[in-house]
């Protein structure tokens, strides 16, 4: 299995994970390593056309941001872009998870072969989120997933102890991007970086590189 890098962030989206994990892609390729990408957001839709509906008039997009569409035609957030340049190769629909395909698997994982105790519950979610990034990462040598989002959104607390439980099991390492402003006589403010810090380790996760 391969080694899989989360690359996760805070205190705001926006601070460049898509480009950190294109550049530690493309660093592991430079170096003969079979490499693989993935973006994960935690949005409960199924997929980046439910949010940007291609059909639709510009003035649609409200969420103020723009897709990318791989070659099999899969409406896609942007960073896939950035993958794909930093990589020179294009990507496909497994590029790209979204927390949404995932209620998908399991409301059909439900159907056709009811879960135990017929309950379904947010370990259940948990649990196929880590089958399909372990399945994608099956493939490489290194795989490298970023995790959109910021650490304490709603959407995530499902995925985290998940990306902790692969940690501690030696199969993975986790890389926090942070922000630290320049206060005053260039003085870094490093307040939101011990708190994004303190956050991961709330949840059993303990940054190997920050």
């Amino acid at each position: 299995m391969a080694r899989i890098i989360f690359i996760v962030g805070g205190p705001y989206s926006g601070i460049g994970k898509g480009y950190l994990a294109a550049s530690i892609a493309a660093i592991f390729k430079a170096v003969g390593k079979k490499v693989g990408i993935l973006k994960y957001n935690g949005f409960l839709n199924s997929g980046m056309h439910e949010v940007f509906p291609i059909d639709r008039k510009p003035s649609f997009y409200i969420e103020g941001e723009e897709i990318f569409v791989t070659k099999d035609g899969k409406v896609c957030d942007t960073d896939i872009g950035i993958y794909e340049r930093f990589l020179n190769r294009e990507l496909d629909k497994d590029a790209e998870l979204s927390g949404g395909k995932i209620l998908d698997k399991l409301r059909e994982s439900a159907k056709n072969n009811p879960l135990p105790g017929t309950v379904i519950q947010f370990k259940h979610f948990s649990e196929i989120w880590k089958k399909e990034v372990s399945k994608r990462a099956s493939k490489y040598e290194v795989f490298v997933v970023e995790i959109e989002g910021t650490i304490g959104d709603p959407e995530l607390e499902f995925i985290l102890p998940e990306i902790g439980f692969l940690q501690r099991k030696n199969k993975a390492e986790v890389i926090l991007l942070s922000y630290a402003p320049i206060a005053r006589k260039d003085r870094e403010k490093t307040k939101f970086i011990r708190k994004d810090y303190s956050e991961l380790i709330k949840r059993g996760i303990f940054p190997d590189l920050v």
